[in-house]
């Protein structure tokens, strides 16, 4: 069903509600070119999809199939599937999940019971940065997976805290794992796979890189997370992006008590991290089952 996916994935203007929608009528676990266009026929019918797809489209589809596969084995990248037993069990249940993750290193990293997404501004104070390194440092020495977006500023910091408490940390990237971005932190990906971390993406080897990518990549982060920290934000920070996901996601919100997060402290149900006590009580709620992963559907929205 992998190579369905995938196949399906690499078609013109086919979303992830489409293809979910073949998955469920496929009766088959491997599909040939003319039975794959019988289900994209059949979705069509249904109206699931307006595109009316060729054999030709189909053909092209799985060369691209065979050529990724290939690529993901000489880069010792591995993908695994929303119908496999061992996807991530925090992503399964959020809105738009992933139906295919891409990912390099200790895939227990993902997995891990406790784990917590800390993020900011890409231009952070010189407070923000340390805030970010010194959490990371804190909760990946105590084995909590630190999950993060590679990003200049916050991002790198706790991707950076987190290594040097020999912890795990979880790369989320809005590009495929070919291709990674921002180039300045190539070395840092490669040190999170080297020292028991994990870079994850939804993006197929050879994918280009879309501004809408980032913003699909922030419901990934607090996905993956029980708790979201948010280091530092502005105005128009994507940090924002993040937060609405973390809400709606019903993940714990807690943020750094710094200036730029004024508006994320009057949150009443915000938890702000002043010193060692209210860290204590950030872990103590997660260790104590916040096990409400199922998006409950309310759109709630904090200003962007």
């Amino acid at each position: 069903m992998n190579d369905l996916i995938l196949t399906l994935l690499n078609l013109k203007y086919i979303g992830n509600k489409t293809i979910e929608y073949i998955l469920h009528i496929s009766k088959s676990t491997k599909h040939n070119e003319k039975e794959i266009l019988h289900l994209l026929e059949e979705a069509n019918l249904k109206g699931k999809t307006k595109r009316i797809y060729t054999l030709d489209d189909i053909k092209i589809a799985i060369n691209k199939t065979y050529k990724i596969k290939e690529s993901c084995i000489k880069q010792n990248i591995k993908i695994v599937s929303i119908l496999e037993s061992s996807y991530p069990e925090k992503l399964r249940h959020i809105n738009d999940r992933p139906l295919l993750l891409f990912y390099k290193g200790n895939y227990s990293a993902m997995t891990n019971n406790k784990s917590i997404a800390i993020i900011g501004s890409r231009k952070a104070s010189v407070k923000g940065l340390k805030s970010s390194y010194n959490m990371a440092y804190l909760l990946g020495k105590d084995g909590y997976s630190i999950i993060s977006g590679l990003a200049k500023g916050c991002d790198e910091q706790a991707h950076k805290g987190c290594l040097d408490a020999f912890g795990s940390t979880v790369a989320v990237l809005p590009c495929p794992l070919d291709n990674i971005y921002p180039k300045s932190n190539v070395k840092l990906a490669n040190d999170i796979v080297d020292n028991k971390g994990c870079l994850v993406s939804e993006y197929p080897l050879g994918s280009n890189i879309h501004k809408s990518n980032f913003i699909r990549r922030n419901r990934l982060q607090s996905g993956l997370s029980n708790a979201l920290i948010v280091c530092e934000t502005n105005e128009n920070s994507g940090t924002n992006h993040t937060i609405n996901f973390c809400i709606n996601q019903n993940r714990i919100l807690s943020c750094i008590n710094i200036k730029r997060n004024v508006e994320i402290i009057d949150n009443k149900n915000c938890i702000v991290i002043n010193d060692e006590c209210d860290i204590n009580k950030l872990k103590e709620k997660i260790e104590n089952g916040n096990k409400n992963y199922i998006d409950n559907g309310k759109q709630l929205v904090f200003k962007l």
